[in-house]
């Protein structure tokens, strides 16, 4: 018998290349022992083609299946032909179990049966048809569908059965993978030879003189651009025929479009050529914060390779990004399961030029985040890189376990590595798991056997002390102290650990004398940083001890005035100073008091002094790029001198400064307060002014651009809506829909409609679906008493009618005759306060549709 089957209307002018990806289908799907099979790749791949030319050129032809069952949970398309948005929503045919179960019996011409309960009517589709059938089922876009209760029937319902039907088979489409197919077939754009084909033969049927009239090489370059991806060809010659150029396609491909109605910087960056925002934003937007900063470190990697840089492996991957093994790997595999990036069989991550032209263009911190990269990678290359060894990829492994608090794990696999890697850093770790699990004589030995082999690592004797001393086997902890510190060259960090056993001891004698003699130890060496760490701690302690004694702050004072001397920061010497000073009035030390004071006044005309020249340090800052540093310092400076008419000039210099740096940071909240903290100097800056200004604009811009977001996004729901609800006072006929039109004496819609559907790729839309809002304002006042008349029940239907006649007005009201495009400029002319009460307007009159719907529906 014939294959019964409902096939939608062909997806595609001409079918192109592919055959190994037909083979493949055949090998893995109908000769092999699996029941399911996908095809995976990015939007625009060709996935939805293949497997329709899969189903209709070879399956039916063979009538080796009864059934042949196609659902598609496909929302959006894409129409290169289009001169408003190219990407446009459509409602999917399934979504879940029952959709599934009803597509079958409607194939199967059992329709009677798809009122019935869903558990009767699965049970029928089950033990009737997917258990003695030929079945061959596709799910078409299965990446838009969330429902587990569909996987797990696919999963394991569904395995089940094909058990016991081996002719039971099911071959989905996805731009990612779902987890439920053992066999992914993973395809890329065409060889070169079928693309070149397909643009030759598309500009053929639309006579595109530019591609008909080049060389082959030009061509070539041109698919290129789009990766050879059936859908960007199309796109391609849409737009050709649409008027423009081959140099326009070519820089909106690179991510650089039209910018021509784009207001300020940030909306430039958001226009992308519809092809890639098609292909790869709805993916992008479902990963997580850490998967995306994973993609862009890839995209940073890739754009910016030379010829010395090491391949973007895992390993690099692993350093540069600081994330852990199993953090990372989570992350690539989502990347990779979402198409968006490729592994190659050398184990290096790479990207499409598409998916970099998206991320660089579409996303605001890439370009910080670029700098940020290349700076770290070059470092690396600089410094010799060396991917991870075993060891440290081992123990990345084990440190995941003890995250997750699997410390038994995690020593039984320590001890296990030993036997083939009895390295210094397994036996520190191990010693790390022992302690925290309390077995303290194994971790001793261990940290001792790990001292043994690396004996200059102070992270292993810090470890070790530090579980003595807090066992309370504080001699112990003194002991190893010495050892360490010897073995380590009197490593700061050991150094304060035994400062602090003995304040712990309250030994301050001696800790007095052990700080003093390795503070001269440091200086005869210039140790400075070690030095002041030491210093700090010291005069820590012994702050903290005049406060809780209130004895007499002899050693504070000389620990202060020490460091004092060595700070290099003056903010941080004034502060020490001012310190000093209040224990010296607390105290009645007046020798210490006028010392303080005459140190605390150098210092502060010191600062005044230095103004002119830390303006240059902070110009030099700035004009290094150095912004962080800058902002701080701008930030000192006017702390110091704002209200000091004398340094005005100076003020203005360092406030213009950090405006300038907030500002192109996007920081505009922050641009506005801190102008108007230091409103009295800012106003007398014109440059500052501009800054402010332009921050007050920018802030506006923003807010303005969020609200007519939302206003549009309801106004394409209503659009949605409304088409549903006039199809429904029709009857779903459109031939009544064209009957009305043309008795209003519209007949002109219809022929935009047709034109517009004409040189759209799919054939398969209502012509309402390219109907805009004007049309079905019109259209919504002549079918009001067709959608009332369906409505039995009086009480609803008054209510009803109240509500259309609300819609009707409002849409009258505020939808002038014009596209959307013309809609949105006219909302960019209103001020905030109008667009709020335009919002509100539009999702009350969203939510009265709504309303309406619910009231039919019910």
């Amino acid at each position: 018998m014939a294959t019964e089957h409902n096939l939608p209307p062909q997806p595609y002018k001409k079918f192109f290349g592919r055959q190994d990806s037909i083979n493949k289908i055949m090998e893995t799907l109908i000769e092999g022992g699996t029941f399911i099979a996908s095809i995976d790749g990015v939007g625009g791949i060709g996935k939805t083609a293949l497997a329709y030319y899969f189903c209709k050129e070879i399956l039916l032809p063979s009538n080796r299946f009864d059934y042949l069952i196609w659902l598609t949970a496909k929302e959006t398309v894409f129409d290169p032909f289009s001169r408003d948005l190219m990407i446009k929503t459509i409602r999917s045919s399934f979504g879940g179990i029952e959709e599934l179960i009803d597509t079958i019996l409607s194939v199967i011409k059992f329709e009677e049966l798809m009122d019935k309960p869903l558990e009767e009517k699965k049970k029928f589709v089950e033990d009737e048809v997917l258990k003695s059938e030929k079945v061959f089922i596709v799910l078409d876009n299965l990446e838009s569908i969330e429902d587990d209760q569909f996987f797990d029937y696919i999963r394991q319902d569904f395995n089940k059965l094909a058990a016991k039907n081996r002719f039971l088979k099911v071959l989905t489409t996805s731009r990612k993978r779902k987890k439920i197919a053992d066999f992914p077939i993973e395809i890329e754009g065409l060889a070169i030879e079928d693309a070149l084909k397909m643009l030759k033969y598309l500009a053929s049927e639309y006579n595109i003189k530019d591609i008909l009239n080049a060389t082959d090489h030009d061509n070539i370059i041109l698919i290129e651009k789009v990766g050879r991806i059936p859908l960007g060809i199309e796109f391609i010659i849409g737009q050709m025929a649409l008027g423009k150029s081959r140099g326009q396609i070519y820089n909106e491909l690179q991510g650089y479009p039209s910018l021509e109605n784009a207001k300020s910087e940030s909306e430039k960056r958001k226009i992308l050529s519809d092809i890639i925002l098609f292909s790869f934003k709805d993916m992008y937007e479902t990963l997580t914060h850490e998967q995306q900063y994973v993609f862009k470190v890839i995209t940073a990697l890739v754009r910016n390779r030379t010829k010395s840089d090491p391949p973007v492996s895992f390993e690099l991957l692993m350093t540069i990004t600081g994330y852990k093994k199993q953090e990372l790997e989570n992350c690539l595999e989502s990347l990779i399961d979402n198409n968006l990036v490729t592994i190659t069989k050398d184990n290096e991550y790479v990207i499409s030029q598409m998916a970099i032209n998206f991320v660089k263009q579409y996303y605001d911190d890439f370009g910080e985040i670029e700098d940020e990269i290349v700076e770290k990678k070059n470092k690396i290359v600089k410094g010799g890189y060396k991917a991870l060894d075993k060891v440290e990829l081992f123990l990345n492994s084990i440190r995941e376990l003890i995250d997750n608090n699997r410390f038994e794990e995690a020593e039984t696999k320590l001890l296990d590595a030993l036997d083939v890697m009895p390295d210094p850093r397994i036996y520190f770790e191990l010693a790390k798991v022992q302690k925290t699990l309390s077995k303290f004589l194994k971790a001793e030995d261990n940290f001792r056997i790990a001292s043994e082999l690396n004996p200059t690592n102070a992270k292993i004797w810090f470890e070790w002390i530090n579980m003595e001393d807090n066992r309370g086997r504080h001699n112990i902890a003194l002991q190893l102290t010495e050892k360490a510190i010897e073995k380590t060259n009197n490593d700061v960090s050991l150094v304060l650990q035994r400062i602090n056993i003995l304040k712990f001891r309250r030994q301050f004698d001696q800790l007095r004398e052990e700080v003093k003699r390795y503070l001269e130890i440091y200086d005869k060496e210039e140790r400075q940083d070690d030095h002041l760490r030491l210093l700090r701690n010291w005069r820590n302690i012994e702050y903290n001890l005049f406060k809780e004694t209130s004895s007499q702050p002899e050693h504070y004072f000389e620990a202060v005035e020490m460091l004092i001397e060595k700070e290099s920061d003056i903010e941080t010497k004034i502060q020490l100073c001012r310190e000093a000073l209040k224990i010296s009035n607390k105290t009645g030390r007046v020798d210490k008091k006028r010392s303080f004071e005459r140190k605390l006044k150098n210092l502060e005309d010191k600062a005044i002094r230095d103004i002119p020249s830390r303006i240059k340090n902070l110009n030099k800052l700035f004009n290094d790029k150095n912004y962080d540093e800058a902002k701080k310092e701008a930030r000192k400076i006017l702390n110091w001198i704002y209200e000091d008419e004398e340094y005005e000039e100076y003020s203005k210099n360092a406030l213009r400064v950090l405006l300038q740096i907030l500002s192109s940071e996007k920081d505009y909240d922050r641009v506005i307060l801190t102008f108007e903290d230091y409103k009295h100097i800012g106003f007398k800056d014109k440059n500052c002014i501009d800054v402010y200004e332009k921050a007050q604009k920018q802030k506006k811009l923003e807010e303005t651009r969020e609200i007519i977001s939302k206003i549009m996004l309801n106004i394409q729901e209503c659009e949605l809506k409304l088409r549903q609800l006039v199809m429904w006072s029709l009857d779903n006929k459109e031939e009544k829909l064209l009957e009305l039109v043309r008795s209003k004496d519209k007949s002109e819609w219809i022929d935009q409609w047709q034109l517009t559907k004409n040189k759209a790729l799919k054939k398969d839309e209502a012509l309402i679906h390219y109907s805009d809002l004007s049309h079905l304002r019109s259209i919504l006042s002549w079918v009001k008493s067709e959608i009332t008349n369906k409505i039995q029940d009086n009480s609803k239907k008054n209510q009803i009618r109240e509500l259309l006649n609300y819609t009707v007005v409002y849409l009258e009201k505020y939808i002038s005759q014009e596209r959307n495009e013309s809609f949105h400029s006219r909302l960019q002319l209103y001020e905030i306060e109008e667009l709020d009460n335009f919002l509100v307007d539009t999702r009350r009159t969203l939510e009265t549709i709504n309303k309406i719907m619910e009231l039919i529906e019910h």
